[in-house]
């Protein structure tokens, strides 16, 4: 691909009769010039090893990370909106620079509430039975 645009712009060549002699069509030769241009072969071959990388999708770019995960939790950036205002930070500027909704802060899990019945059976059902438990989560960890 590199080598084609290169011997369509040699003196005294076209590009109908390059694109004839390869069997490629004229606007294929244009579209090569323009994304090949100036490159040596090393340099498209890396190209095009990006460009399908990117069309694998963003688990195999394990140097960027997955892209559409979000990398803090919730209740975390919560937990740093919290911060930067003890740091004197309003809350509006906090919840802005750390992407929170402001009607989030008040927000308070009542997941720990409502499973603590279901927790104690299971722990007392692993201490009364340790050979099921897993080793160090008898007790209260």
């Amino acid at each position: 691909m590199v080598r084609l645009p290169r011997e369509a712009e040699a003196p005294g060549a076209s590009v109908v009769e390059v694109a004839r002699k390869h069997g490629v069509a004229e606007q294929t030769l244009y579209r090569w010039r323009q994304k090949f241009g100036g490159m040596e072969a090393s340099d498209a071959a890396r190209l095009k090893e990006l460009e399908a990388a990117g069309r694998k999708g963003p688990r195999n770019r394990g140097h960027e990370g997955n892209l559409h995960t979000k990398m803090v939790s919730a209740p975390v950036r919560r937990r740093q909106v919290r911060y930067a205002m003890r740091k004197g930070v309003s809350q509006r500027r906090a919840c802005a620079r750390l992407q929170v909704a402001r009607s989030s802060l008040g927000y308070a899990s009542r997941k720990a509430a409502k499973d603590a019945a279901l927790v104690a059976q299971l722990r007392d059902i692993a201490r009364a039975h340790p050979r099921h438990a897993p080793q160090g989560h008898i007790g209260g960890t």
